[in-house]
């Protein structure tokens, strides 16, 4: 089966594919292209790689995110926005962690930075003061919780304004 870009919708991608609700994979009906031995081999297989942590699916030359694709089957469109991944785990494409997000809600789900030094979200320590910080972004700008003597006080105040100020996104430690 050829098709063009403009052509990837519900109907064709769920031609293409089956989707495991319990594991989150789309596997395939059969290889869109290729030689007739390989459509055999992947008939039934996981579609896609992993690339930086999220699904990867090449089709007509073209990659695909997997969590995109899978709400498209799902749900029979595009989705409008970003897709978030509610757990943080990139490869977990079961459609009851995928919702739609803003960029900027996107962003609020996101764990530690790997730059982090104490490894958690919001959290660090001011040398001159010798104090924990806590403080949060949103719309792109940071607010300071507070300051604190302990790391664990610091955390606390962290997650308790994220979960006032990101709601549903907030990512807690």
């Amino acid at each position: 089966m050829r098709f063009t870009h403009s052509d990837l919708d519900a109907d064709t991608v769920r031609d293409l594919f089956v989707y495991d609700m319990a594991s989150g994979d789309l596997i395939w009906r059969y290889p869109p292209f290729g030689k007739p031995s390989n459509r055999a081999r992947l008939a039934g297989q996981s579609a896609g790689s992993v690339k930086n942590g999220y699904v990867v699916i090449s089709l007509a030359r073209k990659k695909y995110s997997a969590h995109r694709l899978v709400w498209l089957h799902v749900n029979g469109e595009w989705p409008a926005g970003e897709i978030d991944h509610i757990d943080g785990n990139k490869a977990n494409n079961r459609i009851c962690n995928l919702r739609v997000a803003s960029r900027s809600e996107n962003m609020r789900n996101v764990g530690a930075y790997r730059t982090s030094s104490t490894g958690i979200k919001g959290v660090c320590f001011h040398p001159q003061e010798r104090k924990w910080r806590a403080q949060i972004t949103l719309n792109r700008k940071t607010e300071l919780v507070g300051r604190f003597d302990s790391i664990e006080a610091a955390q606390a105040a962290y997650e308790k304004a994220a979960k006032e100020k990101h709601g549903e996104f907030a990512r807690t430690n």
